[in-house]
């Protein structure tokens, strides 16, 4: 493939020249300021695992810092307004993005859902740490609990990449 430095020459209107330019639209929703936290500890990940109250407030305190883009996201999504014009294959293009059961809305719904499921498994987490002062009570205890906030929160998130 061609390799184009500045500006890229036009293509004849009957063929493709196999680069892609770059898209302009839709823009992208990352954020250049969202940092990603760090290792809880700053450990290198070798030896053995543990969890403690700590660790469970840390990591519900990370969940909570995807609230925001999730939002956004919805968000952005809203402001799609698919207009490709006024023809039969047109209308199916509308449809499939933005009709009632249309890719906006399953797309908007899961996120919505996704969000749900964060904020809840954060709550959840931090109900569980302040009931277990110490790790022995938290593995002790606390297994049982786990497997039943996983289950509750497993109910509410979104089937990602399941067929419907």
């Amino acid at each position: 493939m061609p390799q184009y430095r500045g500006i890229r020459p036009k293509a004849a209107p009957d063929r493709w020249d196999g680069v892609a330019a770059p898209a302009t639209y839709p823009p992208t929703l990352a954020d250049p300021n969202f940092e990603v936290p760090p290792v809880f500890g700053g450990g290198s990940g070798s030896g053995a695992v543990r969890v403690d109250t700590h660790a469970l407030i840390y990591f519900a305190d990370m969940l909570d810092k995807l609230l925001e883009p999730i939002g956004k996201a919805v968000g952005e999504l809203k402001r799609v307004n698919v207009r490709p014009g006024n023809f039969a294959a047109a209308d199916r293009i509308v449809e499939r993005v933005s009709g009632p059961a249309g890719l906006k809305k399953t797309y908007s719904d899961n996120l919505i859902r996704l969000r749900d499921g964060l904020m809840l498994l954060g709550k959840r987490l931090r109900e569980l740490a302040k009931k277990y002062d110490t790790i022995e009570e938290l593995n002790g205890a606390g297994a049982t609990e786990v497997a039943a906030l996983i289950g509750e929160v497993g109910g509410v998130m979104p089937q990602l990449g399941a067929a419907k």
